[in-house]
């Protein structure tokens, strides 16, 4: 006679994993177009962004477009940085388009070469985020949980320090708030 006890660990896993297949299975395919991207926005950096920029231009709430940040946003074209060597890098050295307001509110990375990153808006250091510790990360993020706000027009400069030259990707995570239309006009 067989001691069923001693193999109830297994069939149960088996049948959880017979039914995880079969929900797989049937599970109805994405048809289409890739989805948009979905950015999530923590309701107090949306709600003191909309504030401040409805504010600071004039017009109500409704007038506003939120959304994700985009290299763009930044003067780059992607989110690969390049260091030439060991030290202090700049990454982006550009003014926050008119009628726009941002959010910093963290970044992705897997790499090894960068260290640590700074953000300065106007004549401040505003973010000082150090990236060693995020590689070790399981989701390899890492989130604010007070970002801070640059406003339009104001000037923004981005450095990493780099171990030494190399080009690695470090996405910048980021709320844009800005008049309906510039990017988005819904």
């Amino acid at each position: 006679m067989v001691n069923i006890e001693k193999y109830l660990p297994y069939i149960i896993i088996g049948g959880l994993g017979a039914a995880v297949l079969y929900y797989l299975s049937t599970k109805p395919a994405l048809g289409g177009a890739a989805a948009p991207m979905v950015v999530e926005v923590k309701p107090g950096v949306q709600g003191n962004l909309l504030q401040r920029a409805s504010q600071q231009l004039g017009i109500p709430q409704s007038e506003l477009v939120v959304r994700g940040l985009r290299p763009q946003d930044l003067g780059l074209v992607t989110w690969d940085i390049t260091s030439v060597g060991a030290g202090w890098t700049s990454v982006a050295n550009t003014a926050v388009a008119d009628n726009t307001f941002i959010s910093f509110d963290g970044c992705s990375y897997g790499g090894t070469n960068f260290t640590q990153m700074r953000i300065q808006a106007g004549a401040r250091y505003m973010e000082y985020w150090p990236l060693t510790f995020i590689t070790g990360l399981e989701s390899q993020l890492w989130y604010d949980d007070s970002p801070s706000i640059a406003e339009q027009n104001q000037p923004v400069i981005i450095d990493v320090y780099s171990k030494a030259g190399a080009t690695e990707t470090v996405s910048i995570m980021g709320t844009v708030v800005e008049r309906r239309g510039l990017v988005v006009n819904p």
